[in-house]
């Protein structure tokens, strides 16, 4: 692996000298892309959440590369200094594109996307039980129209959101380190400057109308958005929600346009019409009492 990216690198810094910069390196890859890949034949949507898991990722790398502390150089004698091996990064699982279905990113998903790590032994199974799955690996949504993990859980409304996270007794000791980072499309938790939870969002959010509140040692953040719509995934990396039992449960007479509902009304009509009809054509010598003497 390391003698790949190695190679890799080669290409892409004699790509860069060529192009004189970093701006135009993106534009050359992304020109390729369109004329040599299927890439832009996937809905911008689609496209959009590959760029953007690429980006995000990479930027946690950078970041905890940045923040990781420096390793102190132990007093030796001359001659006897002996190589010191850095530590490894604890970067996230690379998300996997599987399958691109319909023009949607179905099937992004890594092993750790419906887990975070917990620093207390006592919570190693998690804080929630997790919400059922189908054997093709859909999630049953959870009573609140969201999914429940083992260690955060999310609810929903067409326009609102609301993520739950628990915290464990160590978090409970350094929340005051709390930091809750969010963009239209993305949403990022750290204590202690370390990642809690976060990444791409299914859909796009009000940030401007973000709030989040720590109450009984559970954070929780509330957005807005941006469509008023059931979300099947909160970030692009959860398995997908399952929508017809909770457009089941919503369903309603007042919930449909005025063209629905006459369209309802004529389907009812019809079908009255037809169990009369088949009614006299299985007793014929019946007579049909008239409305007025019924």
């Amino acid at each position: 692996m390391d003698t790949e990216k190695k190679n890799l690198d080669k290409v892409f810094l004699y790509a860069a000298h060529q192009v004189k910069g970093i701006r135009p390196l993106l534009r050359s890859f992304f020109s390729f892309l369109e004329r040599q890949t299927d890439f832009y034949d996937a809905s911008t949507e689609a496209a959009q959440h590959m760029v953007l898991a690429a980006f995000q990722e990479f930027s946690e790398v950078h970041r905890e590369r940045k923040t990781e502390k420096c390793v102190p150089i132990p007093n030796v004698e001359p001659g006897c200094i002996e190589e010191l091996g850095s530590e490894e990064l604890g970067s996230e699982e690379l998300i996997s594109e599987e399958t691109i279905d319909n023009g949607r990113t179905d099937n992004f998903y890594t092993k750790s996307a419906d887990r975070i790590e917990s620093d207390d032994e006592n919570h190693e199974d998690g804080f929630y039980t997790e919400s059922r799955r189908t054997k093709k690996g859909s999630v049953y949504p959870n009573e609140g129209d969201g999914a429940t993990y083992k260690h955060y859980k999310w609810t929903q409304t067409p326009t609102e959101l609301e993520v739950l996270l628990p915290l464990c007794k160590h978090r409970q000791k350094v929340k005051s380190t709390l930091q809750v980072d969010y963009t239209p499309s993305s949403i990022f938790v750290y204590i202690e400057n370390k990642k809690m939870f976060g990444g791409c969002l299914a859909d796009g959010i009000k940030s401007d109308e973000v709030t989040w509140t720590v109450e009984d040692n559970v954070l929780c953040i509330r957005a807005e958005k941006c469509k008023t719509s059931w979300w099947k995934q909160l970030l692009i990396t959860e398995p997908m929600l399952l929508l017809k039992p909770i457009l089941r449960k919503h369903a309603s007479l007042g919930d449909i346009s005025e063209k629905e509902m006459r369209q309802f009304q004529q389907t009812v009509v019809n079908k009255r019409d037809y169990t009369i009809a088949k009614h006299q054509e299985q007793f014929p010598d019946r007579i049909p009492i008239p409305e007025n003497l019924a």
